[in-house]
């Protein structure tokens, strides 16, 4: 157990003194008066200390080659950072040590090895008082320190370069600065933290945010994959969870191959895959996310294999097939809120003449309990014909417990891609685009028959 004080006050306690059960390890903590002051989630975390009372062995010097690495095998050793673990102490004499050791349960048994020093008396088991202030606390202990009884702690973001994303819950935002200082402490790579305000705006898929702690500075860099992306986070899209989705799908590419990016972002798909060699048409709606991936262009060093447009997505796949004639071999509709709304835009729309006909890799978001099958009824019913039978729909990451983002890949099947196919669907996700039909109200709809 241990107790806590904002103003850096706390009960006294001998540094060492006898365990009254040599046998076993046990631990326990001195009382402070201010544990329980439901304000003192507006105390600096800096001032933060906790006296912590932890078992402790104490050891001569020529046995604590047996007696650390065993404690250190079975587990029982303290771990918490920034604290040394051996260390002399002015109540013992110089030839000796101090092996702490893990709080638990009295009835926690030493190694055997160690059992057998205990026994022979050279080696005694302790109680050490030990003084922690806030860089010797993890951060989920800080942050309960900090924050009053009751309130949940959060410790959880997302890193874009040198900014923590939060999203706090109401009962977090009275505390919300306070939170921040702690995540910037704890972490050396945060200087700035954000949280997240209110719903993704659906074009862009931006989000509004504001500082909660550290420098006002939103312009970020990150490394992913061998490439380097830099934004201003407000501005663009940006999802560092989707690494590992997007060195998954350039890592596929075959030699020769062409991408068409629909909705490219700053680049998270195309400057990986333009740097590898690459030719890839990317296009985004949003003028400043192509901005930045222009920026990135330029940062990666890429030549003319990559070409960025900014247009709407429908339009941006129509002059590439109707006016430049470019070929392409994949398609990647990173849009999750509403790609396949834009997958009509294939019906169609190619001259017998494309050969072969593109892969689609198209992303949405998908509720339980079945979110596979549901997504792939979607796209089905925009595309207006069931989905190739090779077709591989799969979930990329679960978004919360009722929303999974998936994604459907399947050759474009022939009988409506051709120019004067004409299923009775062409046009449906136009048209639900066009209602104002956002997926977010879509995927509710569906979650709550």
């Amino acid at each position: 157990t241990s107790s806590s004080s904002p103003d850096g006050n706390s009960a006294a306690s001998p540094p060492c003194s006898p365990s009254p059960s040599p046998s076993s390890f046990s631990s326990s903590a001195a009382a402070s008066s201010a544990a329980a002051d439901p304000f003192a989630s507006f105390a600096d975390p800096r001032s933060v200390t906790r006296r912590l009372v932890v078992p402790a062995l104490r050891v001569p010097l020529h046995h604590l080659g047996t007696v650390q690495p065993a404690v250190r095998k079975a587990r029982v050793q303290l771990s918490a950072p920034r604290t040394k673990t051996v260390i002399a102490s002015k109540d013992i004499p110089d030839n000796e040590r101090l092996v702490l050791l893990a709080e638990g349960p009295s009835e926690s048994e030493p190694p055997a090895s160690v059992q057998q020093l205990i026994s022979s008396g050279d080696v005694t088991v302790l109680e050490h008082s030990l003084l922690q202030d806030y860089k010797s606390l993890t951060t989920d202990e800080l942050m309960q320190m900090i924050l009053p009884p009751g309130i949940e702690p959060i410790t959880s973001f997302e890193a874009v370069g040198h900014i923590a994303h939060m999203n706090l819950k109401d009962y977090h935002l009275p505390y919300k600065h306070v939170i921040g200082e702690v995540i910037i402490l704890k972490n050396s790579n945060i200087k700035t933290v954000v949280n997240k305000l209110g719903n993704i705006h659906a074009t862009f898929r931006t989000f509004d945010m504001e500082v909660i702690a550290g420098k006002d500075d939103l312009e970020a860099e990150v490394s992913e994959h061998g490439c380097r992306f830099r934004m201003n986070y407000p501005e663009v899209y940006w999802n560092s969870r989707l690494s590992t989705e997007h060195r998954r799908k350039v890592d596929a590419l075959k030699k020769g191959e062409v991408v068409c990016d629909m909705f490219a972002g700053i680049g998270p798909f195309a400057i990986p895959a333009a740097k590898a060699g690459f030719t890839v048409y990317a296009n985004d709606l949003n003028p400043r996310s192509t901005y930045w991936m222009n920026e990135n262009k330029k940062l990666n060093k890429i030549g003319d294999n990559l070409e960025i447009s900014t247009m709407d997505g429908r339009d941006f796949v129509r002059f590439l097939v109707r006016e430049k004639r470019a070929h392409f071999d994949h398609v990647f509709m990173n849009l999750p809120a509403s790609a396949e709304m834009f997958l009509d835009v294939f019906v169609g729309l190619f001259p017998r003449s494309f050969a072969p006909l593109p892969t689609i890799h198209c992303y949405g978001f998908a509720p339980l309990p079945d979110p596979i099958s549901d997504f792939r009824a979607r796209v089905e019913e925009v595309i207006g014909c069931p989905l190739p039978c090779d077709a591989n729909v799969y979930e990329v990451r679960n978004v919360s417990p009722q929303k999974h983002m998936i994604c459907a890949v399947f050759a474009l099947p022939e009988a409506i891609a051709f120019e004067g196919a004409a299923p009775t669907s062409a046009g449906v996700g136009e048209k639900r685009a066009a209602s104002g039909e956002l997926e977010d109200d879509a995927l509710r709809k569906r979650a709550s028959r």
